[in-house]
């Protein structure tokens, strides 16, 4: 399974987030959301595109090996351990991810925007 990720925080205090999941070259899930955030940022859109894309893969494939791209190092950074997750209000979304990653054979990569293109799209729609 490969799951891109994304997230956008636009200045009208909204966010979006988008994931994209592929299965042997066939597209399983094109999510977008979009949310009205108080107090949103692009991080927190950022790992609402990671953790949505983890909740499918587990509820629909629990088993199967992930691996992970998103044009944020901060999350790929902080997801892999290289990076620690000072701030509280993220401290959920990382909680969260690698539960939902416990037991799973994963990785995750950071990739430039243009290699994530999918889901950057996804997460500025509105």
């Amino acid at each position: 399974m490969i799951l891109f990720f994304d997230g956008s925080c636009f200045p009208t205090g909204t966010e979006a987030h988008g994931a994209f999941i592929v299965k042997d070259g066939e597209t399983v899930l094109h999510e977008h959301n979009f949310l009205e955030a108080k107090e949103g940022t692009n991080n927190i859109a950022e790992w609402g595109g990671l953790v949505a894309g983890l909740r499918y893969l587990r509820q629909h494939y629990p088993d199967a090996p992930i691996d992970i791209y998103g044009d944020s190092q901060l999350v790929i950074r902080q997801l892999t351990g290289q990076y620690a997750c000072k701030k509280p209000h993220l401290q959920p979304y990382l909680n969260e991810a690698r539960t939902l990653l416990d037991g799973v054979t994963w990785t995750a990569n950071w990739v430039r925007r243009d290699k994530n293109a999918d889901a950057d799209r996804l997460s500025k729609k509105r």
